[in-house]
């Protein structure tokens, strides 16, 4: 099929589903929630096509673009999403998370990018599949502790009609280090993978990446002992969040930026 009907078809869906969460997020009816879940399984069975079509290449070869790893990235979170949605109501996070998923997903159907050839197996296939997927979880994190922050501030400027639709303090916190801990070990077993199946670190541009990713690793794993044993939570646990999620997206994406589109190198 057509990329470009496709990933039209798929940033409608993730619109409709963003719209659904805006418009009733006070009104958690279960005719909402079956009219989400059927607009995210359509946008999210395209949107996987166009992806799937950016990354084919010829033969055993892959074609890995900013645009197509940016797209992947934005498909593991909407399955995230969707997992979200189904455990809890958090509309107001979920609703801008989708309208930018529906951005990246149209823009997918018209990636003209050139992209680095690598040749596929199944150990850097499940390299790049953990990465992102600790990337999308991690940055779905990053947003939440945003989130929790404002409730925070809000609660203490007794603004309680800002945040009347979020849950309480207790669940949103939970929520983050849930998505933390899950964020956590997918990116461990990056790690651990890139280092098994990856052979030539500096002829394949991937040094800077793999230091900033494990500088990253670090900076969760501190965060996630901190929380263990003396209960860090609020303005610790967001500055922590959003300090490791930075160092990741810096390795994760500014690397294809600076190959792609500052050096010129694919």
């Amino acid at each position: 099929m057509n990329p470009i009907l496709l990933s039209v078809i798929a940033a409608g869906g993730y619109a409709l589903a963003a719209a659904i969460e805006a418009r009733h997020i006070d009104n958690d009816r279960r005719e909402h929630k079956r009219v989400f879940v059927a607009a995210m399984t359509i946008a999210l069975a395209c949107h996987l096509w166009v992806v799937l079509s950016s990354l084919g290449g010829q033969g055993e070869t892959w074609t890995v673009s900013l645009i197509a790893t940016l797209s992947l990235s934005a498909w593991m979170i909407g399955v995230v999403v969707v997992g979200l949605r189904l455990r809890q109501r958090q509309g107001i996070l979920l609703a801008p998370l989708l309208a930018a998923v529906s951005v990246i997903a149209l823009g997918s159907g018209f990636d003209s990018m050139a992209g680095r050839s690598v040749t596929s197996n199944l150990g850097l296939a499940t390299h790049i599949v953990l990465s992102l997927a600790a990337f999308s979880v991690l940055f779905i994190a990053g947003a939440q502790s945003l989130l929790l922050g404002w409730q925070n501030r809000a609660l203490k400027q007794h603004h309680f009609s800002a945040i009347a639709g979020l849950p309480s303090m207790k669940r949103m916190e939970v929520l983050l280090f849930d998505l933390l801990t899950s964020g956590w070990m997918l990116l461990s077993a990056a790690l651990l993978t890139g280092w098994a199946f990856i052979d030539d670190l500096f002829a394949q541009h991937l040094l800077h990446k793999t230091v900033l990713s494990a500088a990253a690793w670090l900076v969760f794993s501190g965060l996630l002992i901190g929380r263990r044993l003396f209960g860090w939570r609020g303005a610790t646990a967001t500055a922590w969040t959003l300090t490791g999620f930075g160092v990741l997206a810096l390795g994760t994406l500014g690397s294809k930026i600076m190959l792609e589109l500052v050096l010129d190198r694919v």
